[in-house]
């Protein structure tokens, strides 16, 4: 599935449709697409309308292009203003699992030793849906498993609900951002509206292999957070500075070897350790046991002391009841119409059970147990015995 390195050069192959003067044609080809996807009416109506292309934003995984209308060379400047122009079109773009941009140029193919970017052998290339065309740029979206969409909306709610990016705006966060999760580590990454949207499975086993952070793990501590944090940051950018070339991912990284699963021969990572697989969070995981080790015994919420807070836990549960008093106090005589008993240790503990209607009392001390029942005659019919609670 396409994470954000991918669709970070998905958006770049679009820039150049961007432009003040050119229109831009929208033309739906092949088939009808199967999930959510532009409309033929929807294409004729944006072709009428002579759009230009603003801006392509992204955010995540998902692409958001900004469609406004041509503005007219004869309108002068003092006639016009904001109430007059018309509200700008948004189209939403999302890879899926196989969904990917390519241009008459370019075929992009990522991470792997053989990968190479060239021109693709006919254009537009098999299981192309959609083909956006201005004078001097061409861009088509292509899709062989239909799982992305390409969608027209009337604002960019859906792309701001989502968490920051997890490249361009990420290093304003909190050094405990992944602090005092309870569920796994890798489920908080591939989250998109928890800490940072653009994460996805191979991302986030990659980085949690560098960070050498076991996949289950949860309530990290504020060095892993920070260790996350920063490893995140060195793989989104390396892996983005290497999709616009032809050269692979660095060699040492799991990229590399984590497709192996099913494999016969034992897979091994650069340095020549066992890769297992296991899942985390609905999702196959590789991981290197040598080095990433599930740890639980002991972890809980990290306290960040900030000012006015006297350094206790946010959140922290009440302490539970107790059910024994402890009174460390002098010798006691304990009454009764039966008889007096003379306590002389200097500790006693007192439980109070009320079951059925009897009231027992028990003098528990280190030596001795003492209970005290006094048999009444029934007050009434029924012949129920009953017990008069010891009072000190």
């Amino acid at each position: 599935m396409p994470e954000l390195p991918e669709v970070e050069h998905f958006r770049r192959l679009l820039l150049p449709l961007c432009s003040q003067d050119e229109i831009i044609e929208i033309e739906l080809l092949g088939q009808n697409h199967q999930k959510k996807f532009l409309t033929p009416q929807q294409a004729n109506q944006l072709n009428k309308e002579k759009l230009v292309c603003q801006s392509i934003d992204r955010r995540g995984k998902l692409i958001c292009m900004s469609l406004v209308t041509k503005s007219s060379k004869s309108r002068k400047k003092n006639e016009s203003s904001s109430k007059d122009l018309p509200r700008p079109r948004y189209l939403y773009i999302h890879m899926g699992m196989t969904g990917r941009i390519t241009t008459p140029e370019r075929v992009p193919c990522f991470g792997h030793i053989e990968s190479r970017l060239e021109a693709p052998d006919e254009y537009p290339p098999r299981f192309s849906y959609l083909q956006f065309t201005t004078a001097s740029a061409s861009a088509c979206f292509s899709d062989p498993r239909k799982f992305g969409y390409v969608a027209l909306v009337e604002n960019r709610n859906e792309l701001e609900s989502l968490a920051p990016d997890a490249l361009a705006e990420a290093n304003d966060l909190p050094p405990d951002s992944w602090c005092n999760y309870s569920t796994c580590i890798k489920s908080v990454m591939l989250d998109q509206k928890k800490v940072v949207a653009g994460i996805g499975n191979w991302v986030a086993d990659e980085v949690l292999y560098q960070a050498k952070i076991h996949p289950l793990q949860s309530y990290l501590t504020l060095e892993e957070s920070q260790r996350v944090q920063t490893t995140l940051q060195q793989v989104l950018e390396t892996a983005v500075t290497t999709s616009d070339t032809s050269s692979p991912y660095p060699d040492h990284w799991l990229f590399h070897v984590r497709w192996g699963k099913g494999k016969k021969t034992g897979t091994q990572d650069a340095k020549g350790r066992t890769i297992k697989f296991i899942d985390a969070a609905g999702r196959t995981s590789a991981i290197v046991p040598s080095i990433q080790i599930l740890s639980k015994q002991g972890r809980g919420p990290v306290v960040v002391a900030k000012g006015g807070d006297n350094g206790t836990k946010s959140g922290a549960s009440k302490k539970k009841k107790q059910k024994h008093i402890i009174d460390d106090s002098k010798p006691v005589a304990v009454k009764s119409e039966a008889s007096v008993v003379e306590v002389v240790e200097s500790t006693v503990i007192k439980k109070e059970s009320k079951r059925k209607g009897r009231t027992t009392t028990v003098v528990k001390t280190s030596t001795k147990r003492i209970k005290q029942e006094v048999k009444q005659e029934p007050a009434d019919r029924r012949g129920v015995r009953r017990s008069i609670r010891l009072s000190a």
